[in-house]
């Protein structure tokens, strides 16, 4: 990774909430999200371990041209998710909304019980050919 914005989540707010540049159009994992749940936040989600549910998390949004976008499920370690932004989401260039998003396992049955407020990204437009000379 070459770079990475860090946020912070709770129930009422993430934290940056203003766009944040977050590299170039096309680039493919250089970019790092690290979201740092809030700590009631992380405790209900730890709690849920001991009833015999998993929480499963991931990033939902859309890129810069519309297009939606879910990631595979993401750990957390110790109160944190990482997410590194894949080429899927920063071709398009533009701005991305993503959004964190928290499920609850148990057994077959997942109930989404978190959907984070909006993260915005900035991915600048690539210059190449005669235009970078």
């Amino acid at each position: 990774m070459i770079r990475t914005i860090s946020y912070t989540v709770s129930p009422t707010q993430i934290l940056p909430a203003s766009i944040q540049p977050a590299g170039l159009q096309g680039e493919h994992n250089v970019t790092e999200l690290v979201f740092t749940l809030a700590s009631a936040l992380a405790a209900e989600i730890e709690g849920w371990t001991g009833q015999g549910q998993t929480a499963l998390c991931r990033i939902d949004g859309v890129d810069g041209a519309g297009s939606y976008y879910a990631s595979d499920f993401l750990p957390i370690e110790r109160g944190e998710i990482r997410f590194p932004l894949p080429a899927a989401l920063t071709s398009a260039g533009g701005v991305c909304r993503l959004h964190l998003t928290v499920s609850r396992l148990r057994g077959a049955d997942e109930a989404q019980i978190f959907y984070s407020y909006p993260v915005l990204l900035r991915l600048s437009h690539a210059v190449s050919g005669e235009q970078a000379a």
